[in-house]
């Protein structure tokens, strides 16, 4: 379905708003997903490598799902990500019968995402689709499916179906943990600590009118700059997507560091946006603002509520709840997606259609195959 609405709220603002309510449904699953889910974790618990894979979107979920299962474990799963043309085209290393891949896809159409899962199946890995359309091909052709819960998505820029994804993720990493020998209280926290993504999903969305006025503020601003680190390199590569899919505005997803080699030469022309929760990667991105703001750039932080040390040195704080750094791509993405939105609606654009409406765009789409 092609979304229609032509005003605020449009599609993906309904989308973000909605998203805590299916946060709960897919934290809480009936007994039987429940299991499911608890016999993935014992067999993530025992593969040699896990392997999670998408493209666009799901790829940052990807990204994000590999970090929790390395970070909630303390690395003892070897968890990584690739992108699925990638991993369908030019990866060596073949995932074998003590591998598991994990594909990640809303719809599960996507060809390349098909051709990885397809190569991993040859090579006797264990294949797990989590998604949105279970009688899709990415789905009949897993060994298991774990079903994000939201179907209907309605606006082509997904953010419902990134912040499942990331939910039911944690989940599993969660489960897995508790399946290896070890710390239960340490599992049975981490389990909790997942329980309360919803409401932390809620606290994030309580920035919704401060995203608005930040919006209204950087309007004219034509490039921007988005910085984080572990897991939360993959927020900033999403913000980047939703920005260039939504408003149409150049933009960039960094790991924090790179910023300093190289784009520093165009820093001052820049908005900077780090995602600086507690960790390692909040000391550098204090480095970055300061260089940022030598260069009279306009600068923003997400950081921890109560982090005045970050506050006083940044353009604008936004300020998320407490969460440990593991956990914090969850609800750190989400005034980013209000962002995005927002910018959307202040330059005029529709940001469910990412230019569906537009004939060139529009030709240009059918001349390939996603």
């Amino acid at each position: 379905m092609v979304p229609t609405r032509t005003g605020h709220p449009f599609w993906m603002y309904e989308e973000i708003t909605a998203t805590p309510a299916a946060l709960d449904h897919a934290l809480n699953p009936d007994e039987t997903e429940r299991q499911h889910r608890a016999a993935l974790g014992r067999r993530l618990a025992e593969a040699r490598r896990v392997c999670f894979t998408g493209c666009g979107t799901a790829y940052h979920a990807a990204l994000v799902g590999a970090a929790f299962l390395g970070d909630f474990t303390a690395g003892r799963v070897d968890a990584r990500a690739a992108e699925a043309f990638e991993l369908a085209n030019y990866e060596r290393a073949t995932l074998g019968p003590e591998d598991v891949l994990v594909v990640l896809s809303h719809s599960g159409r996507p060809a390349a995402t098909n051709a990885a899962l397809a190569r991993a199946r040859s090579t006797g890995a264990y294949c797990v689709t989590v998604t949105g359309n279970r009688e899709s091909l990415a789905a009949r052709n897993a060994h298991m499916v774990i079903d994000t819960g939201y179907a209907e998505v309605l606006s082509f820029a997904y953010t419902i179906s990134y912040s499942l994804m990331l939910a039911v993720l944690a989940d599993v990493a969660a489960r897995t943990v508790a399946a290896q020998a070890g710390d239960d209280g340490a599992a049975m926290l981490l389990e909790t600590q997942v329980r309360g993504l919803a409401q932390l999903h809620r606290e994030a969305l309580a920035l919704d009118m401060q995203t608005k006025a930040l919006a209204e503020q950087l309007a004219g601003s034509e490039r921007f700059i988005f910085a984080g680190a572990g897991g939360n390199y993959a927020t900033a590569l999403e913000a980047s997507l939703k920005m260039q899919e939504t408003n149409y505005t150049c933009s960039f997803g960094m790991e924090i560091e790179e910023v300093l080699h190289g784009p520093v030469a165009g820093l001052g022309d820049s908005v900077l946006v780090v995602i600086a929760p507690p960790g390692p990667g909040r000391t550098r991105a204090l480095d970055v603002i300061r260089a940022a703001r030598i260069l009279e750039a306009e600068t923003v932080a997400l950081g921890e509520a109560g982090d005045t040390e970050l506050e006083s040195v940044v353009g604008t704080f936004l300020a998320l709840p407490t969460c440990t750094e593991a956990l914090s791509p969850a609800p750190y993405h989400v005034p980013l997606h209000l962002l995005s939105y927002w910018l959307a609606v202040v330059k005029g654009c529709n940001p469910d259609l990412m230019r569906r409406d537009e004939p060139a765009y529009l030709q240009a789409r059918q001349s390939y195959t996603l």
